[in-house]
């Protein structure tokens, strides 16, 4: 897998590249990082039907561990059911059990499309 790369990264003063194929190597491994970075999204912007793996759960422990009850664990598969509305809670099915969370806590967690897995 690539390591992300800062924009600091990118402007520091370190050697020169030995080669114009280190360069090329240089540019890829970029590329790659944003392709991955790219990849994730929220679990609010999955459409009904799709699934996803859950990568991470950005909020607090204490209601990580609380969805973790739920089944909400990463590396699980979640298919998004129904998606009525944009405000309202919305129907996730997770480990064989449709869950309804609201808009603002799916909104925090990060999956990764499961084609893309």
């Amino acid at each position: 897998m690539a390591q992300l790369v800062s924009a600091s990264d990118l402007h520091s003063e370190g050697p020169p590249f030995e080669s114009e194929r280190g360069h090329h190597f240089f540019q890829r491994q970029i590329s790659a990082a944003f392709l991955i970075y790219q990849k994730s999204m929220i679990l609010t912007d999955l459409k009904c039907g799709e699934s996803a793996v859950i990568t991470e759960l950005r909020m607090s422990l204490s209601d990580a561990e609380y969805l973790a009850t739920l089944g909400f664990i990463p590396g699980d598969t979640v298919v998004a059911v129904r998606c009525i509305g944009s405000m309202g809670p919305r129907i996730y099915n997770i480990q064989g059990t449709d869950l309804a969370i609201g808009v603002d806590t799916a909104a925090q967690i990060v999956v990764k499309p499961r084609a893309m897995c």
